[in-house]
C-alpha cells in the first residue's frame, strides 16, 4: 500500500491533468509490469535459448556503429523492462560486455540474481568500491562495451536534474565515464509486446566532450541529456 502511495503522488506530480481514474490505471499496470517482469526474469535462461522467436533488435545500427567507432561504449539500460535481456544479444553476436550492478543486502539472493545475469559474454561487475570504478574505467579504455542501468535516487555519487520537470537525484556515472573517456553512449530498452515477445531497441545518444570551464557543469549537461533521453 505504501508503494501504490508512493505510485499515486509520483503520477501526479508528473501528470497533473490526468484524472484520478487514469492514475489509479497506471499504477495497476506498473505493479502487474513488475510482476511479470519477475517472473521473465526466473525464465531468463528458457529466453534466451528461444532469442530467434522471443526477442527482436531494432535499430541495431545504433550499437553497432558506436562498436565500430572504437572507443568503447556505455550502453544505458532504460530502466523500464528486463535489462537483463541484452545477455541474450551478447550472446548472439559474441560481443563481450561488462554489467556494473548493485548488491542486495541478502546474498542468497544476490548469487541468484549474478547467476542468472552472467553468460560466457556478460561480466557482472558490483559497483560501489574504488577497485570496481577502476575496472570499469577498464573496460571502456579497451574499447569494450560497459552497461549502466539508468535509475534515480540510488545510493550511487549523483546529482540533482530536472526529470519530468521535477529535481531528481540522478546518478552521474554514465556521464563521468562518457566525458573522460570520449566513449560512444548508446541506450536500449526492452520492450514486452503484446503476444509475449520482446523488443530490443537502441538508441544513439552520442559521444560528449567537455564544453564548459567546470567538470561539473558538464556532468550536469550530460546528465540532464540522458534524462530528457528517458523521459522520451
Amino acid at each position: 500500500r505504501k508503494d501504490r502511495g508512493i505510485v499515486i503522488k509520483q503520477l501526479k506530480l508528473i501528470f497533473p491533468e490526468l484524472s484520478d481514474a487514469k492514475r489509479e490505471q497506471w499504477t495497476r499496470e506498473c505493479f502487474r509490469h513488475f510482476g511479470q517482469m519477475l517472473f521473465e526474469f526466473l525464465c531468463l535462461p528458457q529466453i534466451i535459448n528461444d532469442q530467434e522467436n522471443m526477442i527482436r533488435v531494432e535499430n541495431e545500427a545504433a550499437l553497432t556503429n558506436a562498436v565500430n567507432a572504437g572507443k568503447g561504449v556505455i550502453l544505458l539500460g532504460m530502466h523500464m523492462g528486463n535489462w537483463e535481456l541484452i545477455t541474450a544479444y551478447a550472446k548472439r553476436t559474441g560481443l563481450f560486455m561488462t554489467a556494473a550492478t548493485a548488491n542486495f543486502p541478502d546474498q542468497r539472493i544476490n548469487q541468484l540474481m549474478i547467476s542468472q545475469r552472467k553468460l560466457e559474454n556478460m561480466e557482472i561487475m558490483p559497483r560501489g568500491t574504488g577497485m570496481s570504478s577502476r575496472k570499469l574505467f577498464r573496460c571502456l579504455k579497451n574499447k569494450n562495451i560497459l552497461i549502466l542501468i539508468i535509475d534515480q535516487d540510488t545510493n550511487v555519487p549523483s546529482t540533482w536534474v530536472p526529470f519530468f520537470g521535477i529535481p531528481s537525484k540522478t546518478p552521474v556515472g554514465a556521464s563521468v565515464f562518457a566525458l573522460k573517456t570520449g566513449a560512444s553512449v548508446v541506450s536500449y530498452n526492452v520492450i514486452r509486446e503484446n503476444d509475449g515477445t520482446f523488443r530490443l531497441k537502441f538508441e544513439t545518444l552520442g559521444i560528449f566532450a567537455r564544453s564548459h570551464p567546470a567538470m561539473e557543469q558538464d556532468v550536469y549537461s550530460v546528465t540532464r541529456k540522458i534524462n530528457q533521453h528517458l523521459e522520451q
